[in-house]
């Protein structure tokens, strides 16, 4: 690695909740999980804590040091008031929606804090 890649140390993983049931469903040939630590109420791989979110797509992951990111808020919470949805009137109800826009984001030096891939590349690369 060049020095523009080291300093970096990974806080969270991010996983689909399909590839997280898969991962603790791996089990040696004795039939013994081979990832105990996935079981526990706050799951880790080598320690680093796992994040199970529908936000990344199945087969993929995202390993980072969020310590290099930043959350911006683009534009604050906006709440709406509808009584005119469907039945709402009929039924004496109010439909209430909001919305938020904000940005996770890192200087490009720290990028290399980022790594997002896909478990059957990740196998590939593991094996040649």
């Amino acid at each position: 690695l060049g020095t523009d890649k080291i300093g970096f140390s990974a806080n969270a993983i991010f996983v689909n909740p399909v590839d997280f049931a898969n991962l603790t469903n791996i089990r040696t040939t004795d039939g013994v999980h081979k990832y105990p630590e996935l079981l526990n109420a706050n799951p880790t791989i080598v320690g680093i804590p796992v994040i199970i979110s529908t936000r990344i797509t199945a087969g993929s992951f995202l390993v980072g040091d969020f310590s290099k990111a930043t959350f911006s808020t683009m534009r604050g919470l906006s709440l709406k008031l509808w009584d005119q949805n469907g039945t709402d009137p009929m039924y004496d109800r109010v439909t209430i929606t909001g919305s938020e826009r904000a940005a996770l984001w890192y200087k490009t030096p720290d990028k290399f804090g980022f790594v997002k891939g896909t478990f059957s590349a990740a196998k590939t690369a593991l094996s040649a």
